[in-house]
């Protein structure tokens, strides 16, 4: 009996293979693509067409995220390759889309030789290999002072580029910031953020936007804000960063953590996070977070000062000893998340149970063109036919493919040799072999 096709079987999209879940939200799902043309690897975003009770905002909040990625062109934020709003996202052959997604009661559709789809709405984004920066803080621990700096100057740099361009995020979090291959930091979600295009627009009025525990405080109290209330979010990551866990519960004075902040009384606040050493021995640090967690917005701290901060100043790591320190994180956060079953059970439910309905016109496929020169870390490459941005993606396939089969795999900058360690099936016997790098 002749084996399968593999090529056969694997499900396309436009001009994409699709791969693995890489992530969900509340109704959309990230898959692994594959560029047929190029062989670059993206990250598709699917979100199913929600219930007439949800359409127009949705919509919205489609559009939004499309025009803002379209006017950020930064390093430090996700890049949107194309995107398409009618897009039939196929569900694998022979199965339904409870056995493909595990979502029940989804309105599919048939389609030639009994292949079904969903109607979906797809953005093809980077591909962050290094996955959410909240997974290497959730598993493993708080991070060195100069690793938080490096990180929080990539923040406020991708931070500024939004800004610059109109756009306020209003949901910055560590789940919302992705890690590339490289380990460089991407500000991604823009689905609830604002693009200011008048004077009355930078003073903001819809307050329910945003997460508990990151948003500013004029938010809960539904008072009109500005670009603060990103400056707010950030604070919250800062602190994180350099402590591991985070400041307050939420910016409100029923919050018992933060209602020192409201009383101007910064001693008591700090004393409350007396036991986080980097917190109580980092005065300039301390200086920053006060001024950027500040209760009043008009007295908090801006970008611009957040830039021109001594803390700042301070030491920031270069691109291998970034990899070098983040790189082994990043493995054990893996091994934790995939040994978290409630997870795991999480990422398998790709979609949600919304009925989908047309809402949404037809587009055609916009593609961005790939030849722009980028910036990375100071290092000038053109992203089109880059051998070291596609070697970096081949090192990092690899190392998936072992270490999701219970392997390990070790890469040295300087000898350019991926080090790869397997069990042999059968057999408790290990067996490692050697692969030379493109340097």
């Amino acid at each position: 009996m002749a084996a399968a096709d593999p090529k056969a079987q694997q499900r396309i999209i436009g001009r994409w293979t699709i791969g693995g879940t890489l992530g969900k939200g509340g109704y959309s799902w990230v898959k692994r693509g594959q560029d047929i043309k190029t062989g670059k690897i993206v990250a598709l975003k699917f979100m199913e067409k929600a219930d007439v009770s949800w359409v127009k905002e949705q919509a919205k909040q489609v559009e939004t995220e499309i025009e803002a990625l379209k006017n950020i062109r930064h390093q430090n934020v996700m890049k949107l390759y194309a995107y398409n709003l009618n897009a039939q996202y196929p569900l694998a052959k022979g199965q339904d889309a409870a056995a493909d997604t595990h979502g029940q009661g989804t309105k599919v559709q048939g389609g030639k030789e009994d292949q079904k789809f969903i109607d979906t709405i797809l953005l093809v984004l980077e591909y962050a290999p290094g996955g959410e920066l909240f997974d290497i803080l959730y598993y493993t621990s708080s991070l060195k002072e100069d690793v938080a700096r490096t990180y929080f100057k990539q923040i406020i740099a991708g931070l500024e580029a939004c800004h610059n361009a109109n756009v306020v995020h209003r949901d910055l979090k560590p789940q919302n910031l992705l890690l590339d291959s490289k380990y460089n930091l991407k500000i991604t979600d823009f689905g609830l953020s604002k693009i200011i295009q008048s004077d009355a627009d930078a003073i903001m009025k819809t307050t329910y936007v945003g997460t508990r525990g990151y948003q500013a405080p004029e938010l809960l109290l539904n008072q009109k804000y500005d670009l603060k209330c990103d400056v707010f979010s950030a604070g919250v990551i800062l602190f994180i960063l350099l402590a591991g866990y985070p400041p307050f519960e939420q910016a409100s004075k029923s919050d018992k953590w933060f209602k020192p902040l409201i009383k101007a009384n910064v001693d008591k606040f700090w004393k409350a996070h007396a036991k986080s050493p980097i917190i109580k021995q980092n005065m300039k640090a301390k200086d920053l977070l006060t001024q950027m967690l500040c209760f009043d917005p008009k007295a908090r701290i801006d970008v611009n000062g957040i830039k021109k901060h001594e803390w700042l100043q301070g030491t920031v790591l270069k691109q291998k000893e970034l990899i070098t320190q983040i790189r082994d994180r990043h493995r054990k956060a893996e091994k934790k998340r995939r040994q978290d079953v409630r997870k795991m059970e999480d990422l398998a439910v790709s979609i949600n149970l919304n009925k989908p309905i047309p809402g949404i016109e037809k587009a055609k496929l916009a593609m961005f063109p790939e030849n722009i020169e980028e910036c990375m870390m100071g290092e000038t490459y053109t992203y089109k036919n880059d051998q070291k941005q596609h070697w970096y993606d081949l090192l990092n396939l690899i190392e998936e493919q072992v270490t999701a089969a219970g392997g390990s795999a070790v890469f040295n900058f300087d000898t350019g040799v991926l080090s790869c360690t397997m069990k042999i099936a059968g057999g408790a016997a290990e067996e490692k072999e050697e692969q030379g790098g493109a340097n």
